[in-house]
């Protein structure tokens, strides 16, 4: 060959690989931030949030405490997205290892018998039928050009954080669920008091219609009204404790056991937690960085982003090494001679040139799935906006509603009182008694239920919040996750959106 066109060769593929460090694909990118509101709507909520960590601590209720933490270490789906993560784990050391050198041992023997119709490729001398030996080594390494190796390791990274990000929302709904079957717990047991205590009360005016009709002052209906209404009081008990136990057995579901006890068995004797004066929930903006499913959803949306650029880069070529060591013999006794040595190495060069248009479609729909991802993304920020102010407004109108019904509920004890005075005086009829005892029944179970539900409310508001995922339950095996491999390594993305804590 001539030294022109040795150097003409020289140039053109100096020229290629200029141009092959000129393409690159897209970094991975994280989807811009939702903007939101600097204040609530509702001025009740501030914006101090270091109670956010450990809310249902607000609630004083040392049983409740108990609750959460059986639950945070025995729950069935929390162990559950902890072997997620641990998948999650493994997938990227599988994904990253693609592009770390491969290689397999070989060794085999063979009987093998030359063909005495086609051209022989044996020596001459050597018989048709001989024997094959060899034991070597097969190595292969791809390159990981234009961004490879980083778009699989962020997408594989993003994976993994999207995943701690679906145990930490566990763990957010998994309390507020515990703290909310608790207050319904106590909010059942109240109302079950109401009604015991009024029926009670109910029984006496039975009673007393009984001795006036005996004593000829009314009519028998008087004792069939008054023990009419004491028989329909004292029929909704068993639905109270019903559901009473059901909830009872969703908290022991909660924590991970099988029914095993009452209330009285697992709470004991107590009251509805007292009602907060305000709510500390942190800022509207706090949603993007608290929220565990906001987070997950960037997290999404950044590996779809890293896997469009791994689709990108099927358009460039694959560099690959590749090289086999083995030891080649027509006999064992020879195996291991030094002439037995045999190698190849030597690059691979691949170009999917003529499958442009199947990778240019499969870019297309991984470019449509990345912006699904942006939309879940801001579709997930909206969503929990939308539930805190939600949680947040009627709160505050629950909240009114309780002291509405307290003032109900004193003027009702008083008409209740004042009635049976009277109708003992013989002033008014027993009508007036049971219909004053029946508001008054009324009255007790709505504050109950508004009681309860105002509560309800603010863990509804709390976990709206974000709260909770911060306490950690006690650590197990796939729970030891080292945070710095939970980071996206790619440049260009801001430090607090690639991390998993």
């Amino acid at each position: 060959m001539t030294a022109p066109i040795c150097r003409g060769l020289a140039g053109c593929a100096v020229v290629l690989v200029l141009l092959l460090v000129g393409c690159q694909t897209r970094r991975t990118c994280c989807p811009q931030p939702v903007g939101l509101s600097e204040q609530w709507l509702e001025p009740d909520a501030t914006s101090d949030n270091e109670q956010l960590a450990a809310w249902w601590t607000t609630l004083e209720s040392p049983v409740l405490d108990q609750l959460v933490s059986h639950a945070a270490s025995g729950n069935l789906d929390l162990r559950e997205a902890s072997w997620r993560i641990a998948e999650t784990r493994a997938r990227r050391r599988a994904a990253v290892g693609k592009y770390q050198p491969q290689g397999d041992w070989k060794a085999l023997r063979h009987d093998r018998r030359q063909s005495q119709s086609g051209n022989s490729i044996l020596p001459a001398g050597v018989g048709t039928a001989f024997e094959s030996w060899s034991v070597g080594i097969d190595a292969a390494w791809e390159v990981g050009l234009f961004r490879r190796l980083e778009h699989l390791n962020d997408a594989a990274t993003a994976k993994q954080c999207a995943a701690v990000e679906e145990r930490r929302q566990v763990l957010v709904v998994l309390l507020a669920e515990v703290a909310d079957e608790y207050v319904h717990c106590r909010t059942l047991q109240q109302q079950l008091h109401v009604a015991r205590e009024n029926l009670g009360w109910q029984r006496t005016n039975t009673e007393v219609a009984s001795t006036r009709h005996e004593s000829g002052l009314t009519s028998e209906l008087d004792v069939a009204q008054a023990s009419s209404q004491q028989q329909l009081t004292e029929a909704g008990i068993p639905l109270l404790e019903a559901e009473l136990q059901a909830a009872v057995n969703r908290i022991f579901l909660l924590i991970g056991l099988p029914p095993a006890g009452s209330a009285e068995d697992l709470l004991g004797p107590g009251r509805i937690p007292r009602v907060p004066s305000h709510l500390s929930v942190g800022m509207p903006a706090d949603l993007l960085r608290r929220r565990p499913d906001v987070r997950q959803a960037q997290q999404e949306a950044i590996a779809e982003s890293a896997l469009l650029g791994l689709a990108e880069a099927e358009l460039l070529p694959h560099l690959s090494l590749t090289g086999t060591i083995s030891l080649d013999s027509r006999s064992f006794s020879s195996l291991f001679n030094a002439r037995s040595l045999a190698y190849t190495l030597g690059p691979t060069l691949r170009w999917n040139l003529l499958n442009r248009g199947r990778v240019q479609a499969e870019i297309d729909a991984q470019f449509a799935r990345w912006q699904q991802a942006l939309v879940a993304y801001e579709r997930s920020v909206i969503a929990a906006a939308e539930e805190a102010e939600t949680a947040l407004s009627s709160f505050a109108r629950q909240r009114q509603r309780v002291e509405l019904l307290t003032a109900a509920r004193q003027e009702a004890g008083r008409a209740a009182k004042l009635s049976r005075t009277q109708y003992g005086n013989g002033l008014v009829s027993i009508q007036a008694v049971l219909d004053a005892h029946q508001r008054k029944l009324e009255a007790d179970n709505l504050l109950k239920l508004a009681e309860g539900e105002a509560v309800r409310q603010v863990i509804r508001a709390y976990r709206a919040a974000g709260g909770g995922w911060e306490q950690p339950p006690p650590p197990t095996a796939t729970d030891e996750l080292e945070l710095s491999e939970l980071r996206l390594v790619s440049e260009g993305l801001p430090a607090d959106d690639g991390q998993a804590n």
